[in-house]
């Protein structure tokens, strides 16, 4: 009887000591994630920074689709980006460039509870911006006659006429033949600013009509106009006046008293 009563104690006895040393073993867990902080963790220069570090990113691709790739990722308790997956994306493309943009962040000021820096679990939604679309050869080349912006001279239609006074060469035959009055002409202001198609609507004579072409043609780029605010080509129709010179007063010899 003496010995079973041994053999029982000896038997439990071990395995109190297995228990022991397997929860001495057992490992520990990892340090906590917050989901919400005292203070949370900031990207270097905040909201406006983290925001303008994906458009930097996000304007050197083009994608086909535009919308918001949410993030999931840990900002652990050094400010170190980790764990970083794509909570919900838009494509495939588009969600792995967000992802691997992502894991290239900085760190951040880490986030904190009673004033110590913990692990802080954030939801970080990245915007993809609308593909841009691509013009038809027919709308680049549409001509607007109206529009919500005119093209502009540069200076002004001031500056303009002055640059006509200073340009014009008064053709001898129009002068020879006392011809003068006003040049009706039309051309379009590119979305480039260059001027394009000029033509005379209504004329004086052959030489100043050629004259008024070729000061057209050598004015320097305008403004463009504008149409929902994006550059367009428009068609202008301005006057440029010929006017001669007056004749100088013939000095008149002095009465003799």
């Amino acid at each position: 009887m003496k010995k079973n009563l041994l053999a029982l104690f000896i038997l439990l006895a071990s395995g109190l000591s297995s228990n022991t040393q397997a929860r001495q073993t057992k490992p520990q867990n990892l340090d906590k994630v917050y989901v919400v902080a005292e203070q949370m963790p900031v990207f270097p220069g905040g909201e406006a920074a983290i925001k303008q570090y994906f458009d930097n990113a996000l304007a050197t691709r083009k994608f086909t689709t535009s919308g918001t790739v949410t993030l999931s990722l840990v900002i652990d308790k050094t400010g170190q980006p980790k764990d970083i997956e794509v909570g919900t994306g838009i494509s495939t493309e588009a969600n792995a460039f967000v992802l691997e943009t992502a894991k290239k962040m900085p760190k951040w000021q880490p986030g904190r509870q009673k004033g110590q820096p913990v692990n802080v679990r954030l939801n970080l939604p990245v915007t993809v911006p609308m593909p841009e679309r691509v013009e038809t050869e027919e709308e680049k080349n549409l001509i607007f006659v109206s529009v919500e912006q005119s093209p502009e001279f540069p200076g002004g239609f001031n500056v303009m006429y002055e640059y006509f006074g200073k340009s014009i060469i008064y053709p001898p035959a129009a002068q020879k033949n006392k011809i003068e009055g006003r040049v009706m002409a039309q051309f379009v202001v590119w979305k480039d600013g260059l001027i394009k198609e000029p033509k005379i609507l209504r004329g004086l004579s052959p030489e100043i009509d050629a004259e008024a072409l070729r000061v057209i043609k050598a004015m320097p780029k305008w403004k463009p106009g504008k149409q929902n605010g994006r550059e367009v080509n428009v068609r202008m129709v301005i006057p440029i006046n010929f006017k001669l010179a007056e004749p100088a007063e013939k000095n008149q010899p002095a009465e003799k008293k």
